[in-house]
């Protein structure tokens, strides 16, 4: 279809263009979440709330367009996809179906001269909906789905309504280019002096869950401490973790200087804050481990280093090596979902 004046591709969507390139087929930047929803649904109403938004959203009407071997975003006019319907409720497990549909759904390549979403709503109850939402991490971030879910919760009530006044679908990116952000060398880190014998895309995802056990509790009472305060309980937190991360770093490997690449949302503005599209960035944080170090001294030179990292996260393109400073990372994620 005809599309709209071409855009330019952002310096973190040409690293992740760059790398799907390099694994045509690979899911690896597929966004996927399964939503449950624990009240009737009108599938329609729900299609049409969708369907509204879409239409609204630059990023989600983006595909890749490749001339002379670069890469150009193209927004579609009019976009024409499938919003998949399905009725599990007469099944013997229709909630286990709909997790293993939605598991095996999400291993399916986007191409990306297409549409970069997938969609389905599976009905498991007369009362509880699942709303599967796969987008290409093109197009957005973590952040941005808890604004997409917000906008089709919207869209979705007004129409319930009968109302004419739908939701704005905020459009703000700020293309400046904003001052490269540098650290200090620092080797990319070799666990008990060996390097690894291979390097690829796929990494294994080691998750420990500390919110309720006896470990969390400590972690929340030491960044509550005045020593530990920071701006906020959240960047509190996250110092005490980086510490944590930064010490058994030094641990395991070789080397005292450690750069660890830390996400922010790039989400400056009340309005950015509300629009759709992958707006994160990654800035190093870097600090010096010494052999003398107690956890107090190293806390005190994280919270440094995070405080010049605040300085330097704002939207925009960073230095084409800064990605090189780091093969670490620490995401600390404390958004959430509306009901």
């Amino acid at each position: 279809m005809e599309g709209e004046p071409q855009r330019e591709l952002t310096h973190l969507q040409t690293l992740i263009w760059t790398g799907q390139h390099l694994d045509p087929e690979s899911p690896v930047y597929n966004t996927a979440f399964r939503i449950r929803i624990p009240t009737a649904v009108d599938p329609q109403r729900f299609e049409q709330a969708f369907r509204y938004v879409v239409s609204q959203s630059t990023e989600m009407r983006t595909t890749i367009d490749v001339r002379q071997g670069l890469p150009r975003p193209k927004t579609i006019r009019q976009p024409d996809f499938e919003f998949l319907h399905f009725d599990f409720a007469a099944h013997a497990q229709p909630e286990a179906e709909a997790v293993a549909w939605c598991a095996s759904r999400c291993r399916r390549h986007l191409p990306l001269d297409q549409l970069l979403f997938d969609t389905a709503l599976i009905k498991v109850a007369n009362d509880v909906s699942v709303w599967y939402i796969c987008q290409h991490h093109l197009i957005c971030d973590a952040w941005s789905v808890t604004q997409l879910l917000r906008l089709v919760d919207e869209t979705y009530r007004a129409l319930a309504e009968g109302s004419d006044d739908l939701p704005h679908v905020e459009e703000s990116r700020d293309q400046a280019v904003t001052p490269s952000v540098s650290s200090p060398p620092s080797r990319h880190v070799s666990f008990y002096g060996h390097r690894p014998a291979q390097v690829g895309s796929a990494s294994e995802r080691v998750t420990v869950v500390a919110a309720s056990d006896e470990g969390g509790q400590q972690l929340a009472e030491l960044a509550s401490r005045k020593e530990a305060r920071s701006f906020s309980r959240d960047m509190s937190r996250m110092n005490v973790v980086l510490t944590l991360l930064f010490s058994y770093l030094s641990r395991v490997s070789e080397g005292h200087v450690f750069s660890v690449g830390v996400p922010f949302h790039g989400r400056r503005s009340a309005v950015q804050q509300r629009a759709l599209g992958a707006y994160v960035e990654f800035c190093p944080v870097t600090v010096e481990v010494t052999p003398e170090e107690s956890f107090l001294s190293l806390l005190r030179k994280v919270q440094a280093a995070t405080t010049e990292f605040l300085k330097l996260a704002t939207q925009g393109p960073v230095a084409s090596g800064t990605n090189a400073a780091f093969n670490t990372i620490c995401n600390y994620i404390h958004a959430g979902f509306a009901d």
